[in-house]
Formats: C-alpha cells, structure tokens, sequence
C-alpha cells in the first residue's frame, strides 16, 4: 500500500504517513488546496503527537495555564 493516498484512505494514523503528509502541505499546501488535491489538510497544533481542538470549552486540563496568544 503506498504511503501517500487521499486523506480518508488506509491508515490514517500512521505517524509516519502523518509526518510525510505535514511536510507536502508544508511545502505545497496552497497549490494542493487550490487544485482540490485530496492530501491538501488543515494546519493544526500537536500536543504529545494528539492535535488540539480549541473549539471546546473548558479547555483539557494540561492546557488551562496556556497564554491565549503565542507571541
């Protein structure tokens, strides 16, 4: 099986598969978006290798200390 397929295909948490696919869209995510690219993904923060949901309250106890801005 191929590393790289669509997004909802195969393993999708293969950490592996991950790093490869936050690379591409490091590199080329605009024209990935743009073209309709099914590996074109959202930028999302990671914790421990978990991405973080900010759209729910309260916020995980390991985050209730974080600054609400980053710089």
């Amino acid at each position: 099986m191929p590393l790289l397929e669509s997004a909802g295909a195969a393993q999708a948490g293969s950490a592996q598969r991950e790093t490869v696919l936050a690379i591409l869209n490091g590199v080329m995510g605009d024209h990935l978006v743009a073209s309709g690219n099914p590996l074109a993904i959202s930028m999302t923060l990671r914790h421990q290798g978990q991405a973080l949901r900010w759209d729910v309250e309260p916020r995980p106890a390991h985050l209730a200390g974080a600054a609400p801005r980053c710089c």
